[in-house]
């Protein structure tokens, strides 16, 4: 309630004021962190010619407005973004802007399917998490984005050791720090790692330690993605109730939370019907008797 009325006084700042547009940037980034990428990079947009002279923050709302563009995969407005804006004197202030900057660009390679570009910019983003300058408190988490995925590239590839060690040394920091594309990356990884390596029970926990994150900040579409690779395992183990349950659940998520605009990628549709066909490809529908 104290952080309400906080707010709720400084949006009676006058919109000449650099403070208002600082707190609706800081608005925008907190929107963007609980996954309301649309609404965070129109915000975003909205703050940018307010806040020129205030280079970090502009960084800032560049990559929820990427962010943004990525959820939606508006792939030209995407590439639009400009770089990082940093003094050559100054570059170890921007780490933190460059890393998740380099960490989405790397991510949206792995949407579009190309693992060895996406592999390239998510290693230079792990050369920049180490840099020198960058804080001790900070190089952790820095790390933990980009590792998340590449672990994930790694997994795709077969480079199988490769991904078990980048998976394990980042999942409690991108539990404790990632944002959510992040943590489901690491959490599906980590899952399907152990079911390659026989362990359908520790793909499962796995899976179970993902949806206790998920419910706990509130991320349905992490949600969503777990339970995909829960719909995979549960097939592997010929449980089918439960992987008709799982597709079920995939199908009441997507009638819940239609794309935000016309033009918007709808991964809870995609999500949804890779679990269907799944089944399908099994020989199960929900009237079968199994």
């Amino acid at each position: 309630d104290e952080v309400k009325a906080e707010w709720t006084e400084l949006q009676r700042f006058n919109e000449q004021d650099d403070l208002y547009w600082e707190c609706q940037a800081l608005h925008a980034m907190l929107l963007a962190l609980d996954d309301q990428a649309e609404i965070a990079g129109r915000l975003a947009e909205q703050c940018l010619p307010h806040l020129k002279e205030h280079p970090w923050i502009c960084n800032t709302l560049q990559c929820v407005v990427g962010y943004g563009h990525l959820g939606a995969c508006r792939w030209e407005a995407f590439y639009s973004v400009p770089p990082t804006i940093c003094a050559p004197l100054e570059r170890s202030r921007y780490l933190a802007n460059q890393v998740y900057r380099l960490t989405l660009m790397g991510l949206g390679e792995i949407l579009q399917g190309r693992f060895s570009q996406a592999a390239a910019i998510l290693e230079e983003a792990l050369r920049c998490s180490s840099r020198e300058g960058s804080e001790q408190t900070q190089a952790p988490v820095l790390r933990a984005m980009p590792a998340s995925f590449l672990a994930n590239v790694r997994y795709m590839q077969g480079r199988l050791d490769e991904a078990a060690r980048l998976s394990l040394e980042n999942i409690e920091i991108a539990k404790l720090g990632g944002f959510l594309d992040c943590a489901a990356s690491v959490f599906v990884t980590a899952s399907g790692l152990s079911s390659n390596r026989g362990s359908l029970q520790g793909a499962r926990s796995f899976l179970e330690d993902g949806e206790r994150l998920a419910h706990t900040r509130e991320w349905p579409r992490m949600h969503a993605q777990l339970l995909l690779e829960r719909t995979r395992i549960s097939l592997l183990e010929h449980k089918h109730h439960e992987a008709l349950a799982c597709a079920q659940q995939l199908e009441a998520l997507q009638l819940g939370h239609p794309p935000p605009a016309s033009d918007s990628f709808d991964e809870y549709q995609c999500l949804a019907s890779l679990a269907s066909l799944w089944c399908e490809a099994a020989g199960l529908s929900r009237q079968a008797d199994l």
